[in-house]
């Protein structure tokens, strides 16, 4: 999990950095890998990279870090959060 979580940290960070050069598309990994199934004669597919978890169909720390990204960046916008402040004291 633990890896999960950092992997995910590096992809938003480098995507944040990549975004600034003007960089238009940003690719991630495999949907779902799988490790080695031999009762169904499947080779390894990277379990560690993937988006979903292959036992529960969950979303891992990656899915959920992208899924953040694609919800809350205005494209189009140089800022990636707004933000509005008031004046309380009138």
């Amino acid at each position: 999990m633990v890896y999960w979580n950092a992997a995910a940290a590096l992809y938003a960070y480098a995507w944040a950095r990549i975004s600034r050069q003007g960089i238009d598309v940003v690719g991630h990994s495999q949907l779902m890998g799988y490790p080695e199934l031999p009762d169904l004669q499947l080779q390894p597919q990277y379990p560690s990279v993937s988006l979903l978890n292959w036992t529960t169909g969950e979303g891992t720390a990656k899915y959920w870090t992208s899924k953040l990204l694609i919800e809350t960046v205005d494209i189009g916008n140089d800022q990636a959060v707004v933000t509005e402040t008031t004046d309380l004291q009138g």
